[in-house]
Formats: structure tokens, sequence, C-alpha cells
């Protein structure tokens, strides 16, 4: 990307948003590759065009787009996608298979064209248990991307069965991330950190909270379920698909440790299994959400509900006694994953060839007062099942594009193009930082190469840089950086 277009695109997203895009502005899903693209903030319904078996996007469905919110790739764990739609060469992933509950997407820091697909062996059998990932480089093909490998093995169930529980958590330098699992048939939390110099194997262990193991022994479906963490970074949660193993923890996104356990009782009907597949907290980190379903019981009827926990106090029974159900409803009701939009409220995932999504309107409100709608978006005709997009949870929220008196768009600029002084020293030696609050920051230099980016740090370490003008692009503005 050459400079001229860099201030381009900066007075582009001054002007159109008011919120720094993030990777997952995309999301596609469902039979049809039904998709929401949130780059104006509200979501616009798409679809890919699929129809085919193999293309069905049911569970486990992650996309990744640039900071602009241009969709890069997506898969449904068994096949990797282009932006247009079409099988990445080489995208029939070794190992994968496209039922399973959570994929993970994660650019290699420093780069902006290399990443990790992280997917676990779909739990089918009580063979099932390694956990896999693929590398992609979206450089290749004239920047529509290739695999470059698949079928890595990152956890061999020699070592240990794994569940279908991945989430990524941004790490607090900013700039690496944590990949987050959890055993099959222990306590044990696995976090693996990806960073600039790659994809470190050796995991941070913690084994702590309840075991998710097999209750029936005949089946893994305990390993289903969805593992998600906070916007914060602070707090993981899980629950499991077979009998409602669900827990909260804290997070130490510096070690990838995770800790004091809160086990959380989800029972939707007494002498009936209580299926756990949906997690998510609201975008504020004060309250939780899990969605559960039981099987057809002796009246012949099944159930839904969808849990609300409230998190202010970090004491186990407040937090068991606060659970309220905000939904329950049949078996046509049935609600699977959760996912905070890039718009501050949950989207619900639903099945039954349901042509809308729930939304919970008002996610950190109390009670009923979170405003869920059970036909909450229209999917304009296309349809949903489980999965909906697994990338790290938004930090911030966006608001929609403002309108002008006559309806049209306000291209006023916010006063992002910040004086000089802004940016200190400046001239810089080792550190710079910016006097404003920021997010993320990505750094290019004359070519319009990009040679750092970061998440919010009080100062910037530019020392490895050579002496030279960059250019800063933070949340759509751009600032003048010399290093002398």
């Amino acid at each position: 990307m050459t400079l001229p277009k860099l201030f381009a695109l900066a007075l582009c997203c001054c002007a159109l948003a008011v919120h720094a895009q993030d990777e997952s502005s995309v999301w596609i899903f469902g039979p049809e590759g039904t998709g929401l693209d949130f780059s104006g903030c509200e979501p616009e319904v798409f679809s890919a065009g699929f129809d085919g078996f193999y293309d069905l996007m049911f569970e486990g469905s992650t996309a990744v787009t640039d900071f602009e919110g241009n969709l890069l790739f997506f898969t449904n764990g068994e096949r990797v996608y282009n932006a247009d739609y079409q099988l990445m060469p080489g995208g029939l992933l070794s190992g994968g298979i496209f039922s399973f509950t959570q994929t993970l997407i994660v650019r290699q820091p420093g780069s902006n064209s290399l990443y990790y697909l992280f997917y676990p062996e779909a739990q089918l059998t009580n063979d099932a248990g390694n956990l896999f990932y693929a590398e992609i480089d979206m450089s290749l093909f004239s920047g529509s991307g290739g695999v470059l490998s698949s079928g890595n093995i990152l956890v061999e169930q020699t070592d240990a069965d794994m569940t279908e529980k991945i989430v990524g958590v941004p790490h607090v330098n900013g700039v690496d991330t944590w990949v987050v699992t959890h055993e099959l048939g222990t306590n044990c939390f696995r976090s693996y950190r990806v960073a600039t110099s790659g994809l470190v194997t050796t995991p941070v262990i913690s084994c702590v909270g309840p075991t998710v193991e097999n209750p029936s022994g005949t089946s893994n479906g305990n390993a289903l379920g969805e593992l998600k963490a906070s916007p914060d970074q602070s707090k993981l949660a899980f629950t499991s698909w077979e009998d409602g193993t669900s827990a909260l923890f804290q997070f130490d996104n510096s070690t990838g440790v995770v800790s004091d356990p809160i086990p959380l009782d989800i029972t939707v009907e007494a002498d009936y299994n209580t299926s756990g597949y949906g997690v998510s907290f609201s975008p504020g980190g004060s309250k939780l959400y899990i969605s559960a379903n039981t099987p057809l019981n002796l009246f012949g009827s099944a159930t839904t509900t969808l849990n609300q926990f409230d998190l202010t106090t970090w004491e186990p029974e407040a937090i068991q006694a606060s659970r309220t159900l905000i939904h329950e409803a049949g078996a046509n009701g049935r609600l699977f994953s959760l996912k905070i939009g890039p718009d501050g409220k949950v989207y619900c995932g639903r099945t039954g060839s349901s042509e809308y999504l729930g939304v919970i309107n008002e996610p950190d409100a109390p009670g009923e007062t979170c405003a869920f709608e059970f036909n909450g978006l229209y999917l304009d005709g296309y349809t949903s099942t489980w999965g909906l997009n697994n990338q790290p949870e938004p930090k911030d929220v966006c608001t929609p594009t403002a309108q002008d008196s006559t309806g049209g768009t306000d291209t006023s600029l916010p006063d992002l193009w910040l004086p000089a002084q802004r940016v200190f020293p400046t001239p810089a030696t080792d550190f710079v930082a910016l006097t404003l609050p920021w997010e993320r920051l990505s750094l290019y230099n004359t070519t319009g190469a990009l040679v750092l980016e970061t998440r919010f740090r009080e100062r910037i370490d530019i020392s490895a840089l050579p002496a030279g003008a960059y250019t800063a692009v933070v949340d759509g503005a751009a600032y003048r950086v010399v290093k002398q």
C-alpha cells in the first residue's frame, strides 16, 4: 500500500465511521454462506452463494478481515475460501471436517500476510482428540491467498485428548495472541502464544475448575461447546454439550495462566441432560450469557434457554444466584453460538432453517431489560445454523455512520489530524508516544511497507528501526513520526 493510498484511506475512515475496524467485521456462516458485514457498524446481510454439502458453514465458522474491514478469507474447518468465495489453493484442510464447535484465525504479529488457522479434530468417536493448525499466506496468488500447509499437529492425542473449545485472547503487550484450548477428560487448559517469532508450541498449562469428561462413555459430547474470553481479556468461560458442564475463570493475559474457577449450573430440567453450547460475555463484561438445550423428555418436548449471569461481584454463590432465564422455548426455538458484534449487540445462532438470528440488544443490562429479541435480525431469506464467527471479541463498539439533515452521509472530518506536538519527542530516538487515546497503531515507512504494529502502549519502541520519517496510522488517522 502506497502512502497516498494510506492517507486516502485515513480520510475515508474518518469520514465514514467513528470507530477503528477490527479484524472480524465480516461473518460468514450457515448453509448458503450467509454473511453479515459490519463495516458500516449496522450489519448488512449477504451470501456467498453456497449450495453444496461440503460448503456448509455448519459450525466452527470463522472469517477474518483486514483492518479496514475487507474480507480476506474464511473457513468452515474443512475448507478455506478466499474473498471471492472460491476454495483457496491448498484450502482442503488435512485433518479437517466441517462440524466442530470452534476454529480460530490468528495473524502472525509483524506481518500483514501470514496467518495461522487452528482447528480441532471433530469429536465423532472416542478416537478423536488432535489439535491441528494450518499456515496461510495472503501474498500468494495475486493477493487472494493460499494455504502453505495444513494438518500440522499442535497437540497429538498421545499427549492429550482435546475438546473443540478454542479462543484467541490478545496478549497484554498488544501484539501477540494467546490461543487457549481445553483438554478432554481433564480440567486442564492449554495456552499457546503466537508471537513475532512465530507459534510457540510449548503451552502454559493450567489445571483448574471442573473436569470436561464424557459422562456417557459412548461419545465425546462434552468436547462440544464454546470457550470465550471477555472483551477486556481478564476472564474466560466455557460450557459443554453433553451434560452442561460450565465454568467461569480469571485469565492473566500476560502469562497465559487460567485461575479462580467458578462452576456454573445451567440445568434446564431435572433428570435430563442439559446441552450447553453458546457462550458470550457482554461488551462491558458485567454479564455472562450461556445458551442451553435439552433433548426430548418423557412428554415429547424439548427446551432451550438463554441464561444470564451477573458478574459485578466475583462471589461464586452470588453469581450462581443471579442466573436469569432471558428466554425459554421449545424445540423450534433452539439457540446455539453467541457472539458480540462490532455494534455491541450479542447475536444468537439458531437452527431449524431459521431465517433470523436472535439478538440481545442491551447485553450489559440486567434481566429482561437486556432486550432480547428471538427474531432479532432477518437474514433476507438466508438461514443460520449453529455457528457464527469465532474471532476474538471486539474490545470497543461502533456507532452507525452519522447522517446529515438531508439524509446524506456527514462527511465532515473529526479532529483526528492532530498537531505535530501530539507526537513526541520529535525527532525521536528509541521511543515515541502519542498524547491521545488509541487502541491499535500501524507504522509504515516511506515506501508504504508495514514496519511495526502494536496495540496500546504508553511508549512505542522504535529502537530497532533505521532513522527516517514514518507514518503512524491510528483509528483511521495518520501522524508523522521522525526518528533521528
